[in-house]
Formats: structure tokens, sequence, C-alpha cells
């Protein structure tokens, strides 16, 4: 089980993106795991977290289906 993590003072150090951060926080604030995104996006975990920590991108396709499923803007969270 992965387990979403932040590290704000890393994140902010590698010139991490403000919107994945606070993606990253949503999740943990509503205790969103790594594996419920793989398996909405029908991706791996290990996709996810290379995602969440901006390694890869996550698709407009995959944008689209985070925002419809969490009600969310991709405005606030990934532009």
């Amino acid at each position: 089980m992965y387990i979403i993590k932040i590290d704000v003072a890393k994140m902010i150090q590698k010139g991490g993106d403000i919107q994945m951060l606070k993606f990253k926080a949503f999740c943990v604030e509503r205790k969103i795991k790594q594996t419920e995104i793989a398996e909405l996006l029908g991706i791996k975990a290990q996709s996810v977290n290379r995602k969440l920590n901006e390694k890869e991108p996550f698709t407009l396709e995959q944008v689209k289906v985070l925002c419809q499923k969490f009600q969310i803007s991709a405005d606030e969270y990934f532009v």
C-alpha cells in the first residue's frame, strides 16, 4: 500500500510545482491512497508515485478523470 507523503521543504527546494503540492495535500487530507488513484486511472501505483513526484506528467485525460472524480478544478491543481 502506498501512502501519499509530502515533504514540503524538499519539494520547494527542488523547485516543485505548487499545484502538485496542493494536489498531494488534497489527497492527504482526504486519505486518498496512490492505489486508489492508480485504479481510477488504470495505471500502476508506481506510475502514480512518479507523477506525484513530478518525474512524469499526468496526461490531459488523467487530469480530467481526477477532476471529475474528486470534483476539483484543473486550474487549481494541475495547471
